[in-house]
């Protein structure tokens, strides 16, 4: 498969999620992504049933149901590009992905930690076409890092809401952000979402406070709902977050 350009102008072009969330009695979970969209980024929040590893299998947590054959799945880590497909019995399989003259095949063992996100790439998508995660709950805090990069050079690193709740950016400690980082993603309508790191106030939306087109940088109390996956781009920080 010849994997596609998918970011423009520093601003994410493929991502939207809703949140419902189902808990079971047994710590199983299964969160609806609504997204009327063609290409949704999902978050990583839970971990293999049965399991101990902050971790998951990543065809076992995205489930095939209302999903089409041909329908992709798409992992990066910075460095390799790894690629699933719905094939005509409804099932996943992985696929070779080239990027830049490199072919990339996903590990049999591969599994994804909590806080990292997927790209999914639909075919054929109707108004609140939902896509169901499922695992196993984890309230563990967990670690996740994000690439360097600079203004000339922004990197891009797929990120997500581990939760089964929303969660406000600013509500969690994040280390080595830069100043005019940004996290990026489109609600269950297609509408691009971004905040943008500005030292000193935290994560921030443009806001016109006095009516009449001055915008200044408002700290944002807006939430990232479960299930809900964004690319976090970086502009000169390299650092972590812990959720």
């Amino acid at each position: 498969m010849k994997l596609k350009a998918f970011v423009a102008a520093g601003l994410v072009v493929s991502a939207s999620c809703a949140m419902a969330v189902v808990t079971s009695s047994n710590t199983l979970c299964r969160i609806r992504v609504d997204s009327s969209s063609a290409e949704t980024i999902l978050a990583v929040p839970l971990i293999e049933v049965g399991g101990s590893e902050q971790a998951i299998t990543i065809t076992n947590l995205v489930t095939t149901t209302g999903l089409s054959a041909n329908d992709t799945l798409m992992y990066n880590d910075g460095e390799n590009w790894y690629s699933w497909q719905v094939d005509e019995n409804g099932n996943w399989t992985s696929i070779q992905t080239t990027v830049g003259g490199r072919t990339y095949q996903v590990p049999p063992s591969a599994q994804f930690a909590r806080g990292r996100g997927v790209w999914l790439v639909r075919g054929a998508v109707s108004k609140n076409n939902p896509i169901y995660l499922y695992g196993q709950c984890d309230a563990r805090t967990t670690t996740t890092t994000f690439a360097a990069g600079t203004k000339a050079q922004p990197q891009y690193t797929l990120m997500g809401n581990p939760k089964e709740a929303a969660f406000a950016p600013n509500s969690k400690t994040w280390t080595g952000c830069g100043q005019g980082d940004k996290i990026a993603y489109a609600d269950a309508n297609g509408k691009a979402k971004t905040f943008t790191y500005r030292t000193g106030k935290g994560w921030c939306e443009a806001v016109d406070t006095t009516g009449e087109g001055d915008f200044d940088w408002v700290a944002t109390s807006n939430t990232i709902p479960a299930g809900q996956g964004f690319w976090y781009v970086s502009v000169g920080g390299s650092g972590s977050v812990e959720w």
